[in-house]
């Protein structure tokens, strides 16, 4: 089996245990609303409790490979609009600066539009990096 089946395969065996303690965390909710006894719905809310946790923890890796893959995309962004914005200030030429600029643009956008998803759903982190 080749790298990316092993990824693949380890993906889907990932999605399939979150996807499983989604489950149990609705059981557990149905679970805690049921219950009459107040013994009874503690222990529940603690087995609720319990498989939120397991559910973060079982989120967290794929948390910071997002973090790092869209920090990555930002810095190939920012290193092409400053390699661009360089030539442009040692171009002579306006056409030359033109067609700068038409390169440029789209990473600004793209950049923008990045930016835009933080601010609307918050900025991407990992546990790692929140200390």
């Amino acid at each position: 089996m080749g790298t990316n089946a092993r990824r693949s395969s380890w993906r889907r065996g990932r999605d399939r245990d979150i996807l499983l303690l989604l489950e149990d965390l609705v059981i557990s909710a149905e679970g805690v609303r049921s219950s009459e006894d107040p013994q009874e719905r503690d222990a529940r809310i603690e087995t609720l409790f319990s498989s939120v946790k397991r559910i973060d923890s079982a989120l967290q890796p794929r948390q910071v490979a997002l973090a790092k893959g869209t920090r990555h995309e930002v810095n190939n962004i920012l290193l092409t609009l400053t390699g661009y914005a360089q030539v442009a200030r040692e171009t002579k030429e306006r056409e030359d600066i033109a067609s700068l600029v038409a390169i440029v643009h789209p990473c600004a956008e793209r950049l923008r539009r990045i930016l835009t998803i933080w601010r609307e759903r918050g900025e991407p982190r990992g546990r790692a990096e929140t200390g």
